[in-house]
């Protein structure tokens, strides 16, 4: 018998969201975050702000200028 811990998928796990900041959750098939296509990976859910400068990924630290995602 096996007594190790059991191997999980790895998941993106969320920061905590930085002060001032309204974060939110998004997961596949919920609108995207103001109306625009994120470049991320749209197979799994993801906590996230967004500003003047973009949309900020807290579980990954990435962040997605406006310039860079056109509008649909």
């Amino acid at each position: 018998m096996f007594g190790g811990a059991g191997l999980a998928a790895p998941s993106a796990q969320a920061g905590p969201c930085p002060a001032g900041k309204s974060c939110q959750h998004w997961c596949p098939g919920d609108v995207l975050p103001a109306g625009r296509p994120v470049p991320w990976d749209g197979n799994v859910c993801h906590d996230y702000y967004w500003d003047y400068y973009g949309v900020h990924d807290i579980g990954d630290g990435a962040n997605y200028s406006w310039r860079d995602m056109p509008w649909r």
